[in-house]
């Protein structure tokens, strides 16, 4: 919601095309893929059900073999547009036009990117009742070259106000949810403790039938095999180069946030390939040598950082419509005011922190933890724990804005150590100094050049035998747009709603973004129509790059007149391969003189 299209930088759209979108969403599951009919304007509504066939791994339907199935389910938006039409020479050299219509008599359209959503079937089949249910945030290029989306830019804390899709998804018929499996800990912790944690967990269960499949834990394996409490992995953590002497101010949380979200995301099946369902954990040192982890991994690392800074953090274990086995960073409300750095200094008012909120580090957002829109991110929260204590969630609601966040009521809470159990012990730590190590400036250029020769191949494959030129003046161009990306990915929302500098324009003007890009491009490339989008990754495979310029179709279309931009940039975060990976794609297409 929230944009149209739009001819450019202070251009309208062409008198020809109207403003509105005309909007469908498509689907696609393994192999197969449906769409929806248009829905016009910019909050459209399709009241459609879409029914894909599953085929289960090797026609396995056991509990092990569906939460270690890999397939996504992908949903996609897409603006669908007429095709303008083509001039082209005839065979006895009067004018021509192609391109317009299909054989059938039909007006050719083309496919425009809005963005996607991606549900792995091993969160869906984890899910409420292998259900998932509500508002689902569209993971959308903050630039969209043809389109006017106002100045937007950086990540609140409410789900309403990004572009989002209210979807309903089960299975059919229904698949039970998996009963709990009994782990087997490994040496490490005494035994006294093992025993009681099982009997945590059976307790637990017992509170009622709500209870029965949540996935309560109180022990982790490490990467040794060897069983952990999870307090044990709550510790501060050193912050990255140029943090020093850092403060809880929202510019340095969002910059943490960034951080933890670009060391690169790897599954324990692939880091250590492992078979389904078998989970490690390593220290945040671990993590950041091999530069590789999944939830866990991400969380604990956000965990140390808000510790550090003095932020009062937990984390939270459950299941998310992008996760079967979510972790997260929770942190109370009321922490907005802070004293000051040093003895006698003024304090430090941070207003993102009187709210309590709840942090994925894996997608980089954060939400409010009594957002009721925000139920599908975090469908069921099962622990809390911090480096004091853990707590099973026994209340009737597992949705953050169904819980009761007061973790002394018993009602809620079943408390792993308490006086009537286990009274509570001092458990040292398992995390040690991090080091970071960083490559030369060399590493990154080189990764940014292989960047885009697989970008360049993603779309030259796309269109097989047709000739695929690409137009260097417009690849130059992007790039000097992309080197001010990562800068605007780091803004709030109320410093994105300002807008950016005009280049050598008076100071006080400012435009969106998407002007920015639009009205450069404008000036440079007069006599083209261009579609493109800035799409971001974290440091990843090649196949993983080209999906990302797949799944936007821009090399998709009918006419022959047309050619490609494509440019790179990698911003290092000072430590190995975190890394953020810009790549921008483009098609122009010439205009009808």
């Amino acid at each position: 919601q929230g944009f149209g299209r739009n001819g450019g930088y202070g251009q309208p759209a062409p008198v020809s095309e109207t403003t509105e979108l005309s909007v469908f969403v498509e689907v696609s599951f393994q192999g197969s893929t449906m769409r929806t009919r248009l829905a016009n304007g910019s909050s459209p509504s399709w009241q459609e059900s879409i029914a894909l066939p599953f085929r289960a791994p090797g026609g396995d339907f056991s509990a092990a073999a569906l939460q270690g199935c890999g397939d996504v389910v992908r949903i996609t938006v897409f603006d669908e547009r007429p095709e303008s039409p083509e001039l082209g020479r005839g065979q006895y050299g009067g004018d021509r036009q192609y391109g317009t219509q299909a054989s059938d008599g039909d007006v050719v359209t083309s496919k425009q990117y809005l963005g996607s959503i991606d549900i792995p079937v091993a969160a869906l089949y984890k899910a409420d009742g292998g259900k998932l249910e509500g508002l689902l945030p569209i993971e959308l290029p903050p630039v969209m070259l043809g389109y006017d989306t106002g100045k937007q830019g950086g990540r609140g804390v409410s789900i309403q106000a990004r572009p989002a899709l209210s979807v309903y998804i089960q299975f059919n018929p229904a698949l039970a949810k998996p009963e709990p499996v009994a782990r087997d800990a490994g040496p490490g912790e005494e035994e006294a403790l093992k025993r009681h944690a099982q009997n945590w967990e059976k307790d637990a269960r017992s509170v009622g039938r709500h209870c029965k499949h949540r996935p309560f834990r109180a022990i982790a394996t490490d990467a040794m095999g060897r069983s952990v409490h999870l307090s044990r992995y709550c510790s501060p953590t050193t912050l990255p180069p140029g943090f020093e002497g850092a403060t809880a101010d929202e510019a340095t949380l969002r910059q943490l946030l960034r951080f933890t979200h670009l060391v690169p995301h790897v599954s324990d099946m692939d880091a250590f390939n492992l078979p389904p369902g078998v989970d490690i954990w390593t220290t945040t040192a671990e993590f950041l040598d091999m530069c590789a982890g999944d939830s866990e991994e991400h969380a604990l690392l956000l965990l140390g950082f808000l510790l550090s800074l003095g932020v009062e953090a937990y984390i939270i274990l459950g299941v998310s419509a992008a996760d079967s086995d979510a972790a997260m960073v929770f942190t109370p409300g009321g922490q907005g005011r802070r004293p000051g750095q040093t003895p006698g200094s003024p304090p430090i008012y941070t207003p993102l922190l009187d709210g309590s909120l709840i942090w994925d580090p894996m997608a980089g957002t954060m939400f409010s933890a009594y957002d009721a829109a925000a139920g599908a991110l975090m469908g069921e929260v099962a622990v809390v724990f911090n480096h004091t204590n853990i707590w099973a969630n026994v209340g009737l609601g597992a949705k953050p804005h169904d819980m009761r966040w007061d973790l002394t009521d018993y009602t809620a809470w079943r408390p792993f150590f308490s006086q009537s159990t286990l009274p509570p012990r001092a458990l040292p730590t398992r995390q040690r100094r991090v080091q970071y190590t960083s490559f030369e400036p060399g590493f990154y250029e080189r990764l940014a050049a292989a960047v885009e020769r697989e970008a360049m191949d993603a779309i030259v494959k796309t269109r097989q035998r047709q000739h695929t030129p690409f137009n260097r003046r417009a690849s130059r161009a992007l790039k000097e747009l992309l080197l001010e990306l990562e800068s605007h990915a780091l803004m709030s929302p109320e410093e994105a709603s300002g807008g950016v500098p005009v280049p050598n324009g008076p100071p006080s003007a400012r435009v969106s973004l998407a002007e920015l890009h639009h009205g450069t491009l404008h000036d440079l490339l007069e006599g083209y129509d261009i579609v493109g989008y800035p799409l971001n990754t974290t440091f990843t495979d090649a196949a993983a790059i080209r999906d990302l310029v797949e799944r936007t179709r821009v090399a998709e279309t009918s006419r022959k007149d047309v050619e490609f931009a494509v440019a790179t940039h990698v911003e290092p975060y000072g430590c190995t391969f975190v890394c953020s990976v810009w790549v921008y794609v483009a098609r122009l297409t010439k205009k009808d003189r």
